[in-house]
């Protein structure tokens, strides 16, 4: 979508193109022979975690997920989903997993926590939300350190 109709978009269209996104990402790391083992994780008052995963090695990961429908970028550097992130969301993000590994998984095992941008942006003009071509996916592992 170009950047014209993104800013037209109705708060509808925002939660179906979240929920999009998410699917792309879960679908993503199933495809790569991870296990999910929770979706929409909430933790009380901190943030929720968008994904809990499992990679092929055993490693226990939390999946922020970003939805785009325009490109962002500064100094000539892909900027899209990760303006969002800013120190206060990351410590959210760390105080969840941490949360969820002592109340949920029960376990002080090393875990990461990694974010996944589903970019919608080649899809300009497209409005039917249901008859969408693959977006892009731009996965960063260890993208947050905690």
């Amino acid at each position: 979508m170009d950047a014209q109709l993104c800013r037209r978009v109705t708060d509808k269209w925002k939660v179906s193109l979240g929920r999009m996104g998410e699917e792309r990402a879960v679908q993503t790391l199933v495809d790569k022979g991870w296990t999910i083992e929770d979706r929409n994780w909430r933790s009380g008052r901190y943030s929720e975690i968008d994904i809990v995963a499992r990679e092929p090695g055993g490693l226990r990961v939390f999946v922020e997920v970003k939805s785009r429908c325009r490109k962002e970028s500064s100094a000539g550097f892909q900027t899209i989903g990760f303006e969002t992130l800013k120190r206060r969301k990351q410590q959210k993000l760390i105080t969840s997993a941490r949360t969820y590994m002592a109340h949920i998984a029960r376990s002080n095992a090393p875990f990461r926590i990694d974010i996944i941008v589903v970019d919608f942006a080649r899809l300009a003009g497209i409005t039917d939300p249901d008859n969408l071509p693959e977006p892009s996916i731009i996965h960063v592992e260890n993208a947050i350190c905690c």
